[in-house]
């Protein structure tokens, strides 16, 4: 068991030399394909979903809060002169999200050397200041997609998973038309915030163009992480991400509302918000739209 602590310690310090990096978006804006294309490179390592902020990090706050209180009850009880023992703070709690997230991406990598090492959860969106703080080190890909399509196909991911969705947590499409737009802006607004602080460790890349031309989007993406690349990465991270590979041998258009990869195209909400519900989006996030370069229409 020593030689087994000592031996994660020494994986531990090796995962911190290299690239670190997380990938974030609003749901459904097609951050598992780009984690797919990236993780078929030899040099990159990308996996999904860890959770770090939205969920690790608070699950160790509250057990770190749970011990403190009982530190402090025990402190109470003092023995003569003895002084109490001491609480962990904001510091430790730091050292062992960090940790945990180290120990996860040592796991993610086993049986490669990648040079650049990520985690992709759609969620580390509205996580990127505690990300940042906690890896000041790491760079942020964030993936864009036309919101509007973002929703549409949301709306579709949740009817398979769970058919009475949309009317128990909302009541109606327009209900929850109006709540995807307001978050999906609310989103876009973390992002940029954190982009103007951090600008050399921020990028962003718009589903839409990687649909167009994956290969210039990947070339944009393998170089900002620092990681060489030649033809034929290119053509093997193509590939794993080919929508017929993904879909099981649909092309981009032939729809299967059955399946995670739904469609492959962009632009279908067209077919799915009628006027009065886009112009619901668009008052919602219609300047969030027009930053990203999508037309008020």
């Amino acid at each position: 068991m020593n030689g087994m602590i000592l031996d994660l310690s020494q994986r531990l310090a090796a995962i911190q030399a290299k690239t670190l990096f997380f990938v974030c978006s609003s749901p459904k804006s097609g951050s598992t394909w780009v984690q797919i294309m990236l993780d078929a490179h030899p040099r990159i390592s990308c996996g999904g979903e860890g959770h770090f902020g939205d969920q690790l990090t608070p699950a160790l706050q509250r057990a770190l809060d749970d011990y403190n209180r009982y530190i402090g009850w025990k402190n109470g009880q003092k023995i003569g002169n003895l002084d109490g023992y001491f609480t962990l703070g904001n510091l430790e709690l730091t050292y062992l999200v960090r940790t945990a997230v180290l120990m996860q991406l040592a796991r993610q990598t086993e049986g490669r050397s990648p040079a650049a090492i990520g985690e992709k959860t759609p969620d580390n969106i509205g996580a990127l200041p505690l990300l940042e703080f906690i890896f000041p080190e790491a760079k942020f890909i964030h993936v864009v997609r036309d919101g509007r399509d973002c929703c549409v196909s949301g709306l579709f991911h949740n009817e398979r998973l769970t058919p009475q969705w949309i009317e128990q947590a909302f009541g109606t499409t327009e209900a929850y038309v109006a709540q995807f737009a307001t978050n999906w802006a609310r989103d876009q607004a973390a992002a940029a915030r954190f982009a103007e602080k951090w600008p050399s460790r921020y990028m962003v890349v718009r589903y839409e163009d990687l649909v167009g031309d994956p290969t210039s989007g990947l070339i944009r993406m393998i170089d900002f992480l620092g990681v060489g690349h030649d033809g034929e990465i290119l053509r093997e991270c193509g590939s794993r991400g080919d929508f017929r590979r993904l879909s099981g041998g649909r092309g981009p258009g032939e729809e299967d509302h059955r399946s995670f990869f739904r469609k492959g195209v962009a632009g279908d909400w067209r077919n799915h918000l009628d006027t009065r519900l886009n112009d619901m989006f668009l008052e919602e996030a219609g300047a969030w739209l027009e930053h990203f370069g999508y037309a008020r229409e």
